[in-house]
């Protein structure tokens, strides 16, 4: 009975150089007839580093033999197995190589709200021996109610790949990236979302926009008394990539302001600023807001090239109790009201020394039907009286903004200005 080596593999055929993992090698011997013959003894080369676990080994009733393979170097190794009656054998390549891994998992954002309205990236570093990978295919896969966007990238020059989450739904969400076989998971939350945050003068009548004389105005966003607010709550405001903290000590803190123009020299310039806020109570649990694109479009000052507003109880100049006690009304009339055009007006209170007086101004937009001859506002009287029903003595300076539905550029008002005396004698 003449022998021979009739395959040889090796399972897996890339180990890393670590000296532990293991290669197995098969060698099938058969005979003449294609059978498989057992007690036969089989014997192990080696062409590379490495270390074999035997020099020979004899085949089992099925033909088969095996031997272990490990190695501390980088390198195309080669196991060649032969039988006495089969000198040339056949051999198998075993590559020896640092594999890519996934360094890191990580995101920006750990709880989502379940309506859509905030994203997450979630990022992978991918590295080989240590160091960054470009061009590295990453899978995405997430289970849960989540939605991934991409599922596959490419790691950059700097090892990194990335995808975005939207959840949709309350519950664990869990992402997996898998790198040449290999996976990591994180585990994020989808909550129900707080409600959202407002930013004075940007609404839907004006797609959520800011322009100069929103900006001029007064520029800030509020936090709402928002579900389950407790003492020691921490009320993190995101807007846009800054965030500022506050120590919820008192809930008299709620509704909470946040001046933007505090935030920085930055957080003003042109562009969109994703906006939401995250509740952090005492035990480390965190709820999240549903999120607001707020768009910054400063122009500069432009011309008053329209008729003040008409204040009609102030007709004679000034706005007393009586005028006060229930609304004042006040009238914005232009040439050629038309649908959609959106009209913003600006109420800006102060005391005799012309200091700001924030709590008794207030802004509004309005967005035209074009059936309109008179666009008219009322101002609430909270905004002649405080909540001990005391009155001020000032000025009010109101104007307004028009953006017609035709046209993005913005059309400003002259200013009408009336005393305020809505103290008592």
């Amino acid at each position: 009975m003449t022998t021979t080596v009739n395959t040889c593999t090796a399972t897996p055929d890339t180990i890393p150089p670590d000296g532990t993992t293991v290669s197995v090698i098969t060698a099938n011997i058969q005979n003449e007839t294609s059978s498989n013959v057992p007690n036969e003894t089989v014997t192990w080369t080696l062409n590379g580093k490495g270390t074999l676990s035997s020099t020979e080994s004899t085949t089992a009733d099925d033909g088969n033999a095996t031997v272990t393979y490990t190695s501390n170097s980088v390198e195309t190794a080669i196991v060649a197995a032969t039988t006495s009656d089969d000198s040339t054998g056949k051999g198998v390549n075993i590559m020896v190589k640092v594999s890519n891994e996934i360094d890191k998992l990580t995101t920006d954002i750990s709880t989502l709200p379940s309506d859509g309205s905030l994203t997450s990236t979630i990022t992978a570093y991918i590295t080989n021996n240590g160091n960054a990978v470009e061009l590295v295919s990453v899978t995405w896969a997430v289970s849960g109610e989540g939605t991934l966007d991409p599922m596959s990238s490419t790691t950059d020059a700097n090892g990194f790949a990335t995808t975005t989450l939207t959840a949709n739904g309350v519950g664990l969400i869990t992402v997996t990236a898998t790198v040449d076989g290999v996976s990591k998971e994180i585990v994020l939350l989808g909550g129900t979302p707080l409600a959202a945050p407002t930013v004075l003068n940007a609404t839907e009548d004006d797609n959520y926009t800011l322009d100069h004389y929103d900006l001029k105005f007064g520029t800030y966003a509020i936090i709402p008394f928002y579900a389950g607010a407790a003492v020691g709550d921490v009320v993190t405001f995101h807007w846009g990539d800054l965030q500022e903290d506050t120590l919820i000590s008192d809930l008299n803190l709620l509704p909470l302001d946040i001046d933007l123009h505090d935030m920085g020299p930055m957080a003003l310039s042109n562009g969109v600023y994703q906006m939401y806020y995250t509740v952090t109570d005492a035990a480390g649990n965190q709820s999240v807001s549903s999120a607001q694109d707020i768009t910054v479009n400063d122009t500069g000052d432009i011309a008053e090239t329209l008729n003040g507003p008409v204040i009609p109880v102030a007709s004679d100049g000034s706005i007393n109790i009586n005028d006060a006690i229930n609304t004042v009304e006040v009238n914005v009339i232009y040439d050629n009201i038309a649908k959609n055009d959106v009209v913003t007006i600006y109420w800006q209170a102060y005391d005799d020394n012309h200091n700001e007086l924030m709590d008794f101004s207030t802004s509004q937009d309005y967005t035209a039907t074009g059936e309109e001859t008179s666009i008219d506002f009322t101002i609430d009287k909270i905004y002649f009286f405080n909540d001990l029903n005391e009155g001020y003595e000032g000025t009010v300076e109101t104007y307004y903004t028009l953006v017609r539905g035709d046209s993005n550029a913005v059309e400003l008002s002259r200013t009408t200005t009336v005393i305020v005396d809505t103290v008592a004698p």
